[in-house]
């Protein structure tokens, strides 16, 4: 029997490896086109959000996570108003001293919403006073549009990935960003809930 710490670790792994390997093709459905995005492939995280929350818990395996914050999918890595946030996770990839940090208003708005758990919280630092971890739940990378065209077939393709983390990770509450994003991880449908 393996250990629960080495379950973690491993589970993480595998996860991480089976879904590079489905997601070295282009792929996708209507105005969602997703590329293989060799900043992710050349990382060692679940996604790219990732470091910005979750990296540098060392320990995940260990204590597990607070929140596990999940939102739709990253976007495009390859448009040019990502340019220094990827060069940001370069050289997080790379060891060195940096900070996942956007100036767009969902983040800022982010950012004051964590401040409901406490007013130390802070996303915007690697070191934001709580275990957090950032996913999303689809693991592609856009190459054109930002924003919707999502669908549940094509957000389902990585829902053994999003489960396999939540096992692994156990974190004691989960917040989705976006209607279908809280379907497709809770199962539940949101037809009768207010907005």
């Amino acid at each position: 029997m393996i250990p629960k710490q080495e379950w973690v670790k491993y589970e993480l792994q595998r996860s991480r490896k089976k879904a590079i390997a489905e997601r070295n093709n282009c792929y996708g459905y209507g105005k969602v086109a997703y590329e293989p995005c060799e900043l992710w492939l050349s990382g060692d995280q679940i996604n790219l959000w990732t470091y910005w929350q979750g990296y540098q818990l060392k320990d995940i395996d260990k204590k597990g996570v607070d929140i596990l914050l999940a939102s739709q999918d990253w976007g495009n890595p390859f448009c040019e108003r990502n340019d220094e946030l990827c060069k940001r996770i370069k050289e997080i990839q790379a060891g060195k001293e940096a900070r996942y940090t956007t100036n767009s208003p969902t983040d800022r708005t982010m950012a004051e919403m964590f401040k409901a758990f406490s007013e130390d919280i802070d996303i915007m630092s690697s070191i934001p006073k709580m275990r957090l971890f950032f996913t999303n739940y689809s693991l592609g990378y856009r190459t054109g549009s930002e924003s919707s065209g999502m669908t549940e077939k094509l957000m389902g393709m990585d829902k053994e990935y999003f489960d396999n983390l939540v096992l692994a990770i156990h974190p004691k509450i989960i917040i989705c960003l976006g209607k279908i994003t809280y379907e497709m991880a809770s199962g539940e449908n949101t037809k009768d809930f207010e907005k």
